[in-house]
């Protein structure tokens, strides 16, 4: 009885949409290589019945519908919290760009063999000078300025 539902549902004309809605949600969070490979699954070749045609059997048709509308809001919802990550990391990339003045892509980059990326205590600090020790004596007021000057820069 199962093989005989498995084969009304692969033959019938919403298969294609049903695989294609299916994939759509394991690609959401996927590694680039794992959606490549979803993607090239997506692109095969399903072949369809073609004797078989909606409204043939109405229950199957409506079954069909929504469970492809069914997937595809699982999508969404399953695509919110990634959306929302991403645009939260952008905004604070931009922040943290303009606080350290463009320094921040040189943590980003390899740089040479000799110094591993992101590891001098210049690029850590986004260009903050240490102050001489005469300052750090100083009162808090004037340490306060000096940081407000930097961070205005």
């Amino acid at each position: 009885m199962y093989d005989a539902i498995k084969t009304q549902i692969a033959n019938h004309p919403r298969y294609p949409d049903l695989v294609s809605a299916h994939l759509e949600c394991q690609k959401v969070g996927a590694p680039p290589e794992m959606v490549s490979l979803l993607e090239a699954i997506g692109r095969g070749d399903y072949k369809i019945n073609t004797c078989y045609e909606i409204g043939a059997d109405p229950e199957l048709d409506e079954f069909m519908e929504s469970y492809c509308e069914v997937l595809h809001r699982y999508k969404e919802e399953l695509s919110k919290p990634f959306d929302e990550a991403a645009t939260f990391l952008s905004s604070i990339e931009s922040q943290l760009s303009s606080l350290c003045k463009g320094t921040l892509t040189k943590i980003f980059d390899y740089g040479s063999a000799d110094e591993p990326a992101g590891t001098s205590e210049e690029e850590l600090s986004c260009g903050e000078v240490e102050a001489p020790e005469s300052q750090e004596t100083t009162s808090v007021g004037s340490h306060e300025q000096n940081l407000k000057g930097m961070l205005m820069r």
